[in-house]
């Protein structure tokens, strides 16, 4: 069970960070009630609505300042565009939390922004690295210069260099 404190703020977010809502300008006293926690009910100071980008860079920023946060997500994976999955040889989506160790009958597949514009680089203009910045929560960083696809309509495939001169051109 969840139960707000009396100043929570829920905040819904769509569409990534760039179209964020603050919900209580909708109904301010359904959504910020007086606490009515219980022993053993959780009592939060946020709650954000949506994991993909936008939600868990604002729930990140949130907790950095020692707000108590909740992320609530409808969807099986958490990340929104930015999400991994798995695929079975028959196509099937095989959820993330199913998989106890690395599986070599599974596709893994990673959707995510940082292929153009970098994430490694300390000045990086990627967005997403700010926030890693700003939480003090920097992941061990995996960089490359290349980047292969296989299409039907190109068997030979191709390769394209990174980085966000290379996009631009």
């Amino acid at each position: 069970m969840m139960t707000m404190k009396s100043s929570a703020t829920i905040l819904i977010l769509s569409l990534g960070a760039a179209s964020w809502r603050h919900a209580s300008s909708f109904a301010p006293a359904r959504l910020a009630p007086k606490s009515t926690a219980k022993n053993g009910e959780e009592e939060v100071d946020c709650i954000v609505i949506g994991s993909g980008i936008g939600g868990l860079s604002c729930a990140g920023l949130l907790a950095a300042t020692g707000r108590k946060v909740k992320v609530l997500e409808k969807h099986y994976e958490i990340g929104g565009c930015a999400h991994e999955f798995y695929m079975d040889i028959n196509g099937r989506t095989v959820p993330s939390s199913a998989i106890k160790e690395p599986r070599d009958d599974l596709f893994h597949f990673e959707a995510g922004p940082s292929l153009y514009s970098g994430l490694s680089d300390e000045r990086s203009p990627n967005p997403l690295k700010h926030i890693y910045q700003m939480i003090e929560e920097e992941p061990e960083w995996i960089t490359y210069d290349q980047w292969g696809a296989f299409l039907p309509e190109a068997p030979e495939g191709y390769q394209l260099s990174i980085g966000a001169e290379n996009f631009e051109k």
